[in-house]
């Protein structure tokens, strides 16, 4: 219950224009949607303005999530066929929540 608390409150955010802080959801899309060329963790963290603590974190879970994978080759990270399920759909959602 908490978690879906957790993702219902970030979308509430990222839907909003004039919020502050982005919810982990938005965090997640803006890696992903760089990602879809795979990518160096250092270029990932500056183009998605986070921290490295807040990059370790995110990466994790989208591993976790199976929407991004790891070129084990140079430690690249590109975004998996889940992930772009993911963010179409994430598109979908924000088009049909739209006012």
């Amino acid at each position: 219950m908490l978690k879906e608390t957790i993702v219902f409150e970030d979308l509430k955010k990222s839907m909003q224009g004039n919020c502050l802080y982005r919810g982990h959801l938005q965090i997640f899309v803006e890696i992903l949607n760089f990602c879809q060329e795979p990518q160096v963790k250092t270029r990932v963290m500056y183009q998605t303005n986070i921290s490295y603590k807040m990059l370790q974190k995110c990466l994790l879970q989208l591993l976790g999530f199976e929407l991004l994978e790891v070129h084990h080759s140079v430690e690249r990270y590109a975004t998996t066929k889940k992930g772009h399920e993911f963010l179409s759909k994430w598109k979908e959602l924000q088009e049909l929540l739209q006012p």
